[in-house]
């Protein structure tokens, strides 16, 4: 199962969509097995980081008469131990503008399907399956 956490955040910025990426610094802990396991047989540019989360951001800005601020601002964030930037920013191109419609219930639909992708293992490629659409 990948480890997948997907929140939510409001913040000013440009007009229109736009993606970037960040990282959090975490304490560091200790590597789990699976981690090991991993980083062994991947690419030294997508292991996994100990000390890292990635942030993967999908934000939208576009001007509203009916919102307070005259705007309807919203990002979908997607945190993951992955450094896998065009995976996540395709998955977020496919989800986010549906759930800034269609909000939690389209999100926790997502989450499930999202749950039943098999973990990653490198070399190998993968078809994942989301709101209709295969990701490879």
């Amino acid at each position: 199962m990948m480890s997948l956490v997907i929140f939510v955040l409001f913040f000013p910025g440009c007009l229109g969509d736009t993606q970037f990426t960040f990282r959090l610094r975490q304490s560091v802990g200790r590597q789990g097995f699976r981690d090991n396991i991993y980083n062994r047989d991947a690419p030294v540019a997508l292991q996994r980081e100990k000390a890292h989360f990635f942030g993967y951001v999908y934000f939208r800005q576009v001007k509203d008469v009916s919102m307070k601020r005259g705007y309807f601002q919203k990002s979908l964030v997607l945190v993951s131990r992955l450094p896998y930037t065009h995976l996540f920013h395709s998955l977020l191109q496919i989800i986010a503008p549906e759930f800034f419609e269609k909000l939690e219930p389209f999100l926790e639909a997502v989450c499930n399907e999202i749950d039943q992708w098999p973990p990653p293992t490198p070399g190998q490629t993968l078809n994942l399956p989301i709101v209709g659409v295969v990701l490879q």
